[in-house]
This record gives C-alpha cells, structure tokens and sequence, in this order.
C-alpha cells in the first residue's frame, strides 16, 4: 500500500457547537441526489463531524429531520470513499510510473 499511514486520533467534539438541525432540515434530499450538489454535502461536513449531539437535539427536531441528517451522512460518506478509491487508483498509476522511469533512468546510468 504506497498511501502513507499517519497516526490517527479522533478529535473531541465541540460542546459549543450543535447541530445545525434548521439548515438540515430545509435541505430537498432527491434534489441533491439528482443534482450530485458535492458543495452542499461539504457545508455540512465539519458541523455533522463535530458537533455535539445530545438528547435534547431529539426532544427539539423531528424524526424527519434526523432521517435527512443521516442521509446526509450516508451521502458524504458514500462521495469521500469514492474519493479514497479515485486517489488510491492514482496513487498506484503514478507509482507504476515512477518505478518504469526508475528502471529506465537506471539502466541510462550504467
């Protein structure tokens, strides 16, 4: 595997940050599946990453609003392991080509 392994620590979340369950819940979710709007889902990536969940956040917003958190979620989380793979993908080509030119600058020096 040529993708350099960092250590990893998860981050605490941000009590002073809540959800932003309002703008959640005005999003149009097949309009944003059919229009592939990658914008949108990554407005909403460092406040679903982060904020602090609690049980009030239930108390206050519907079931409906929290089925659109999730598929907002389910969607980011479906477009960043497309990204893994695509720059997986180009990572290994590019190291194939390296290694050719490699052999090649190789053999010019012998």
């Amino acid at each position: 595997n040529l993708l350099f392994q960092r250590a990893f620590q998860f981050q605490p979340r941000r009590g002073n940050e809540p959800l932003d369950l309002r703008r959640i819940s005005a999003v149009d979710i097949p309009k944003l599946i059919k229009s592939v709007d990658i914008e949108l889902l990554q407005s909403f990536l460092e406040n679903i990453t982060f904020a602090e969940v609690s049980e009030e956040d239930f108390d206050l917003y519907s079931n409906e609003c929290f089925v659109k958190l999730f598929t907002i979620a389910q969607l980011t989380l479906e477009y960043l392991l497309d990204v893994q793979d695509t720059l997986s993908v180009n990572l290994n080509s590019l190291a194939k080509k390296y290694a050719a030119k490699k052999r090649e600058t190789d053999m010019l020096a012998k």
